[in-house]
């Protein structure tokens, strides 16, 4: 049975991410309002903005250990 994989990712701009995703060669979509989704074979990695991704995981602290912040 195969297994997918799910990388959520923060980033400052969806939109621009998704665009720089595309420039590379991936295949990058938008789903709903703030979120975007690009596959590599079984891996899905969702663009999440920092704001959305701080709610998700309920820590500020993730980010700014990640030095996004």
């Amino acid at each position: 049975m195969p297994q997918e994989i799910w990388i959520n990712l923060p980033v400052k701009d969806v939109e621009k991410s998704t665009a720089f995703f595309n420039e590379i060669g991936f295949q990058a979509v938008s789903v709903g309002n703030e979120r975007a989704k690009l596959s590599i074979g079984q891996t899905a990695i969702l663009l999440f903005p920092e704001s959305a991704f701080e709610k998700f995981t309920g820590s500020k602290q993730l980010l700014k250990e990640m030095n996004l912040k």
